[in-house]
């Protein structure tokens, strides 16, 4: 994959070095909002360094091969968060060596590491950016219990230390000024980067298994209780005897288990599949005939955008935060209250019975949706560094 523009062209600035710290780059949405913008800045003006605590992740290949991969700690340590925490010295040292002029953390475990590792920099430090990709208040509450004590007070108290936030939407920034009101007037919004014209052409691809020839409704996530994926579950069966089709779950996580025991429960085995992770979700969000997001929370909403963009019909949980601000109140696709497993089985009804209007409204939202590609949304990110850092030449506004 190649960036946005030529890394050969001609500037009279050197480009300012901008070091981007997760845990690895793989299986989440914000991993995804990363690459997205490592592959698409302006390289006249932008040289992205990628720092992980583990390499290998699932979407590392997908990175542009200008963009340097560092490893910093002990990927072999048994937890996320040990081999975060443990990429501190290696940062710093990363820091020393490359002297970025701005360094951007995404995930709270991330952002701790980022702010241990910058804490007593000599000054001119690098600018330190902390993206914030979900809830905090959802993150706060389901940490680990044996991190929920110390690792609380630091995530607020690296949120704190941060020169500047950006919160991938309204809701996010107004949950972390709550949290934390020090940040107030150092947060701005940018959504995050939706979909881009990779996403397009992986959606022509053919699916790496068998879909249904009939209609289908489509859920994508980890198996977590966050997804909810049981309040899709038990829409689904509300409906089962009205409608034909069937239910795809494309994910994997810790509540395999039981999703499947439900299933099993509800009668719904050769109505429903969970056929775990595919290396490319977008070639079975183009053939479904309507995507359902169930999230309790989220920050966001990715797979919304991504799914619009696929030209798919769209039902979401109103959850906070993100899917209310993506489908503009529900003008580009159907909103239902979290939890409310007779509200999601009427709109996944009204979604089969009147495919017509749902399939004209979808082809509608894609141009809506093109505020949130990936060229648009990082000309953004670039016009905020642009913003702490004035040595960088002058981009246009976006």
């Amino acid at each position: 994959m190649t960036s946005a523009r030529s890394p050969g062209a001609q500037s009279d600035v050197l480009p300012a070095k901008v070091l981007c710290f997760v845990p690895n780059l793989g299986n989440g949405g914000a991993e995804m909002h990363l690459l997205r913008l490592l592959n698409h800045f302006d390289r006249t003006r932008i040289q992205p360094l990628l720092a992980v605590a583990r390499k290998g992740g699932s979407y590392e290949a997908r990175l542009s091969s200008d963009v340097p991969v560092h490893l910093c700690g002990w990927p072999s340590l048994p937890s996320s968060t040990l081999r975060t925490q443990a990429a501190v010295p290696g940062l710093r040292r990363l820091i020393g060596r490359e002297k970025p002029s701005v360094i951007m953390a995404f995930l709270e475990h991330a952002l701790v590491a980022a702010a241990r590792a910058l804490h007593g920099l000599p000054h001119p430090r690098p600018f330190f950016i902390a993206g914030i990709q979900n809830n905090l208040e959802k993150t706060l509450e389901h940490l680990p219990r044996w991190t929920r004590g110390w690792l609380r007070r630091d995530i607020l108290a690296a949120y704190a230390q941060a020169d500047h936030v950006i919160a991938l939407s309204k809701g996010v920034a107004e949950s972390l000024v709550n949290l934390v009101p020090a940040v107030a007037g150092r947060v701005s919004v940018i959504h995050n980067a939706g979909y881009d014209q990779e996403v397009e052409r992986l959606a022509l691809e053919k699916p790496s298994l068998p879909v249904p020839s009939g209609p289908f409704f489509l859920g994508c996530g980890r198996l977590t209780g966050q997804k909810d994926f049981q309040t899709l579950l038990r829409a689904f069966d509300r409906i089962k005897n009205e409608v034909e089709g069937e239910l795809w779950i494309l994910g994997e996580g810790p509540l395999r288990g039981n999703l499947e025991r439900e299933v099993s429960m509800l009668g719904l085995s050769d109505r429903v599949r969970l056929p775990g992770f595919v290396k490319n979700p977008f070639a079975f969000m183009a053939r479904a005939s309507t995507f359902v997001l169930s999230s309790r929370w989220e920050g966001f909403g990715n797979v919304i955008t991504e799914a619009m963009a696929c030209g798919t019909p769209v039902i979401s949980t109103d959850c906070p935060h993100g899917p209310q601000e993506i489908l503009d109140a529900g003008q580009w696709g159907d909103l239902v209250p979290v939890g409310d497993v007779a509200a999601l089985a009427a709109a996944m009804r009204a979604a089969m019975r009147e495919s017509a209007r749902v399939c004209i409204r979808a082809g509608k939202a894609r141009e809506h949706v093109k505020q949130f590609e990936a060229a648009t949304i990082t000309r953004k990110y670039e016009a905020a560094l642009l913003t702490a850092l004035p040595s960088i030449p002058n981009f246009q506004s976006p």
